[in-house]
């Protein structure tokens, strides 16, 4: 996946180009289809391309607004395109591909902070409004990509990985033993928390906006524990299960390399994997079969 990181300095103060280039040499594994720059007076975002979905090769981050109001940077796979370009008036044009970048910034100029609750897929993005500034933060409802922020005075950094904050001239981490604790222990932990005290995750399903006059955070989305599908037979919830699964196996295999599948011999792993190769042997890729990677031990053999 791709990765993006930014700084924003509240105080009006220039960001340094040099810790933003910091920051992405910390990532290099995120960034191999090269890293797009954009700096502007107090602000500096980065964006590092790992091209997976076929509309991805098309993507010039960090994007800027033709107004030249918002700045955006996003690591995104939007699996409800479709339905995007029929709420946002879009029309598909065989000249020219429309990226999910562009989808979630048409989204923002329709319906603002509430544009994520329109949005199916996995994500985290920023949105810089250089005339209200301040900086807008989200997270997909399930934490499928991640992103990490510190804040120190009036200096307020993000990135998709703790080691681009960590490498930052002006960050002194300390070790959050409570947080290692838990770890160690098994024990439940916070959807915010890293190992360092002055680092946090944006939770999933979670905003966050950021201004000089502080932040906020909030939750967009949640599961409905009173949702009820009620069906007759054992069949029925077995079939909606399955097309729930290919639906969700489909989306995750619109991709423009080799699929694989990282196979435990579960159940979970075991039902995904058979419905991407299935998938796979009806589909147009160049590929007919599905790669699987599994651990293997070379003692204990009977955890194989």
């Amino acid at each position: 996946m791709s990765a993006i990181c930014g700084i924003v300095r509240f105080d009006g103060k220039p960001v340094d180009s040099s810790e933003l280039e910091t920051m992405v040499v910390s990532s290099p594994y995120r960034g191999p289809d090269g890293v797009g720059y954009h700096m502007h007076e107090n602000a500096g975002f980065a964006h590092l391309a790992f091209h997976v979905t076929p509309e991805s090769v098309h993507e010039k981050q960090p994007l800027v607004s033709a107004d030249g109001r918002y700045v955006l940077v996003a690591d995104v796979r939007l699996d409800n395109r479709d339905e995007l370009f029929g709420k946002l008036g879009i029309r598909k044009d065989a000249d020219r591909v429309v990226t999910d970048p562009e989808l979630i910034l048409a989204a923002w100029h329709k319906w603002g902070k509430a544009c994520v609750e329109h949005f199916l897929g996995d994500f985290v993005f920023s949105i810089w409004d250089t005339k209200a500034k301040a900086l807008f933060l989200a997270r997909d409802p399930l934490g499928a990509y991640s992103v990490t922020y510190h804040q120190v005075g009036n200096c307020f950094a993000f990135a998709s990985e703790t080691t681009a904050i960590l490498d930052l001239p002006f960050v002194y981490p300390v070790i959050n033993e409570e947080r290692v604790l838990r770890e160690i222990e098994l024990l439940p932990r916070s959807h915010e928390e890293t190992f360092f005290k002055s680092i946090f995750y944006l939770p999933p399903a979670h905003c966050m906006e950021i201004s000089s006059t502080g932040h906020k955070l909030w939750r967009y989305w949640d599961i409905d524990p009173d949702f009820r599908t009620s069906y007759k037979t054992d069949d029925e919830y077995a079939d909606h299960l399955l097309e729930l699964v290919n639906q969700a196996t489909a989306c995750r295999m619109r991709c423009i390399g080799p699929v694989g599948v990282s196979l435990s011999g579960g159940n979970d792993s075991t039902l995904v994997a058979a419905c991407a190769a299935t998938q796979l042997a009806k589909s147009n890729l160049p590929q007919s079969r599905l790669m699987s990677f599994s651990y293997v031990f070379d003692k204990h053999k009977e955890c194989d």
